[in-house]
């Protein structure tokens, strides 16, 4: 009995240890640990400019300081900056939320986890230095800092979560680290001032509205190993000059480019199977699609419609896919046959009085000309050898329009 009691009296004088709270220069601090002694940063009201050091000493005792309590500087419009110290472990949930931290701020590398929403809506923080041992950006961790120009990604960061960087100031162009595999929903959409995009090589899918009315990106470089892009992905980027898909490519969501305006030429690689309505509308500038898929089916998700792109977008498909085509999926559009497709020489050289150098000026002609698939009755090219020997290529329904004239 003698025991238990004793027992009992040292986990109540524990439980009074890690309950005790006390304040020194104007910081309000929670003890949470004995044996090594460490204290919380906890909420007080702060303003000005707060300097937090990497250890405090209460009566006879010293404490490491390791964590920011969840909400901490919640709401403190009037603090200007902070200084964290070497040693900080963690920085709890809402810890910053809109408070009026301004410039920038370096979090030591100390720091492996960063709760959801903790500098939400700090709308004056201009840059962010982030901890080396940083594995991943929570939920909404700096969504709506519209001041946040610049941001210095760990090199070991895993993950980039939901809204994380969701209408911030972003300026310029960004490099995702390399170990990053995942970038979720939301995670950079409205960074209106983002130009450029570079992508980690082990990402293999692009959420839905990830960069949603980024309207200063004209470029993204896109992994090798992306498989999907989602839907909304990159809707309203208006200044998105081109984009250059890779080939194990399988999929590309409803509305992921629309409105995309500045958009001239697209090219679909061969792996691509899926592709979602109004994928490319309202693309103005559009010129052309290049098709090299065989095997296209078009998502309408709720929608009734089955357009991707405008019926009026020159349509380049291969030949292989021509006729399933223009009879299917593009039936409505005006549909070509692609100039460099291999399948065009192929066909061309089941004529044995062709040369290799007709067949190549054909592919060069064919796409400036743009004339094959169109409804004419004349001859679309005329291509004579040496020997003067004409080449005619009339406008195709099938392969037998392919003609040699001696």
């Amino acid at each position: 009995m003698k025991k238990l009691i004793l027992l009992f009296a040292a986990l109540c004088c524990m439980a009074m240890a890690n309950a005790e709270e006390f304040t020194l220069d104007g910081i309000r601090y929670n003890v949470t640990g004995t044996n090594p002694n460490t204290v919380e940063v906890m909420n007080y009201g702060y303003s000005g400019d707060i300097v937090i050091p990497a250890t405090v000493t209460n009566g006879d005792t010293e404490y490491s300081v390791t964590s920011i309590y969840p909400g901490a500087f919640w709401g403190c419009a009037g603090l200007t900056s902070v200084s964290l110290p070497e040693g900080l472990k963690s920085i709890g949930n809402n810890a910053f939320q809109n408070s009026g931290i301004t410039g920038a701020l370096t979090i030591p590398n100390t720091v492996t986890d960063i709760g959801g929403f903790a500098f939400y809506g700090c709308s004056n923080l201009i840059s962010v230095s982030l901890p080396n041992e940083l594995k991943s950006i929570e939920g909404h961790t700096f969504y709506g800092c519209t001041g946040l120009q610049s941001v210095s990604f760990p090199e070991k960061l895993q993950s980039i979560k939901e809204y994380a960087f969701s209408g911030c100031g972003i300026t310029g162009a960004i490099t995702i680290p390399s170990t990053v595999t995942e970038i979720y929903y939301y995670a950079f959409q409205e960074c209106s001032n983002l130009t450029s995009v570079s992508l980690p090589k082990g990402l293999k899918s692009i959420e839905l509205y990830t960069f949603y009315k980024c309207t200063d990106l004209q470029s993204v470089s896109f992994p090798e190993e992306l498989q999907s892009i989602g839907n909304f992905a990159f809707m309203g980027c208006t200044n998105l000059q081109n984009v250059s898909f890779p080939e194990r490519l399988q999929s590309i969501g409803i509305e992921t480019f629309m409105n995309c305006t500045s958009l001239t030429s697209v090219t679909i690689p061969s792996t691509v199977t899926k592709i979602g309505v109004s994928a490319f509308d309202g693309t103005t500038n559009l010129k052309e699609v290049l098709v090299y898929s065989d095997n296209l089916t078009i998502e309408n998700g709720i929608w009734s419609e089955a357009s991707v792109w405008s019926t009026t977008i020159p349509t380049y498909v291969t030949g292989n896919s021509f006729e399933k085509y223009r009879s299917g999926i593009f039936k409505d559009y005006t549909v070509k046959l692609l100039s460099d497709a291999d399948n065009i020489g192929d066909v061309l050289k089941n004529f044995t009085d062709i040369s290799d150098e007709e067949i190549n000026a054909i592919k060069a002609l064919l796409k400036v000309r743009d004339t094959l698939g169109a409804k004419q009755s004349g001859p679309a090219v005329r291509v004579t050898d040496k020997d003067g020997k004409e080449v005619i290529l009339y406008s195709p329904k099938n392969v037998e329009y392919f003609k040699v004239k001696k």
